[in-house]
């Protein structure tokens, strides 16, 4: 495991995203459908705002320790060091603590002109890697 998800902690919305269901098919006229044979694995769409872009002094390089729960070149690197496919801890607000990867790459969008590197506010994938066999 690799980090802890801690970026806008007071601003971030969390939405769990409905599960995939098998397809419904007809025979002989019912419709049908078969009880998933995978567990139920819980994904969530977050939705960050308030980041920005820091660079340093010099303006040369990412400044990736300002601000560090909302710094967008932080992300990226911790993006870049899990990728989809390590696990991290992600503090959900009424599920507690649990273990998730992202679902999705992360594209952080770019800085909104003369706004001192702010951002708009995007979404992040995550699922649930820890997810139980009770169906």
């Amino acid at each position: 495991m690799a980090g802890n998800f801690d970026y806008c902690p007071k601003s971030r919305v969390v939405t769990e995203l409905a599960p995939d269901e098998t397809d419904v098919m007809s025979m002989n006229g019912w419709q049908f459908s078969s009880r998933p044979r995978t567990p139920y694995r819980p994904s969530f769409k977050v939705k960050l705002s308030g980041m920005r872009w820091y660079l340093n002094s010099a303006g040369t390089a990412l400044d990736v320790t300002t601000n560090p729960t909302i710094n967008a070149g932080r992300l990226l690197n911790f993006y870049k060091l899990n990728r989809k496919w390590d696990t991290f801890s992600f503090p959900h607000e009424y599920l507690g603590i649990i273990i998730c990867r992202f679902k999705d790459p992360v594209n952080i969008p770019v800085a909104i002109p003369d706004s001192g590197g702010l951002i708009e506010a995007f979404e992040v994938n995550l699922i649930q890697h820890n997810a139980s066999w009770t169906i």
